[in-house]
């Protein structure tokens, strides 16, 4: 099945070509987390992973970033007196984004980007999705579908109904409830994830705690396999 989004190197190109002669202001950041959760679930097996991203915005509302992240990936199976246990090892994600972000009306933003990600260590599971993320004030409703998940030629979609609000001294708090709707793993099928934090920004400096988790994802054995992962992130932007 053809990908939604074309190769990475060919959206930058055109996305530097179509922007040429207008402002781009450029963004970064860098960030440590004790767990990187995607949608509720570990993607680095519950030890620390490092993040960080860089992005161009053009006028009048076009981006285009980057986003790397260490995950750990099932590399192989061994048993001994304990159990069979499953052997990971640390891999780079990357995530190319393009979008088009604007206010449309007062208080009323839109976000329409499609991405791709790239394991560069295993091609085999870098899939295409397109988002669509509309806010209204401290409110968000995302829209996400991919038809390539996990590069399994099937088709996967996401909702989620959000908040996030900064306070007083820069103090926000976030959340979403999201459900994933997929068949590129059968054996877990469709489940609901969720999370909820605080964070805290200062000279460029973020500091957030959250608490994420899902509901009613199965495992190969057919058994509910939920589970509520605490989360502590530090970040900084330049």
């Amino acid at each position: 099945m053809r990908s939604i989004v074309p190769g990475a190197p060919a959206v930058a190109v055109l996305i530097l070509l179509t922007a040429a002669g207008a402002s781009a202001e450029f963004n970064g950041n860098i960030g440590l987390t004790n767990n990187y959760i995607w949608r509720g679930v570990t993607q680095s097996d519950g030890k620390p992973s490092f993040q960080g991203g860089v992005g161009y915005t053009f006028s009048p509302g076009f981006y285009l970033s980057l986003g790397c992240a260490s995950v750990h990936r099932a590399v192989g199976i061994e048993e001994d007196e304990t159990g069979v246990r499953i052997q990971d090892a640390p891999y780079l994600e990357t995530e190319w984004v393009v979008g088009f972000k604007k206010e449309l009306f007062k208080h009323w933003r839109v976000d329409l980007s499609v991405l791709k990600d790239i394991y560069p260590a295993f091609g085999s599971e870098n899939y295409p999705e397109a988002n669509l993320e509309v806010t209204y004030r401290f409110l968000n409703l995302l829209l996400a579908f991919s038809n390539d998940l996990y590069n399994t030629n099937t088709n996967g979609a996401y909702y989620a109904l959000g908040f996030d609000h900064e306070f007083k001294y820069k103090i926000r708090l976030h959340g979403h409830g999201g459900h994933f709707i997929q068949r590129a793993e059968p054996e877990i099928g469709n489940y609901s994830d969720y999370d909820i934090g605080v964070g805290w920004k200062f000279a460029g400096v973020g500091l957030d705690l959250s608490a994420a988790g899902t509901h009613d994802r199965n495992t190969t054995d057919n058994k509910t396999h939920d589970r509520m992962h605490l989360i502590v992130s530090v970040s900084k932007e330049f």
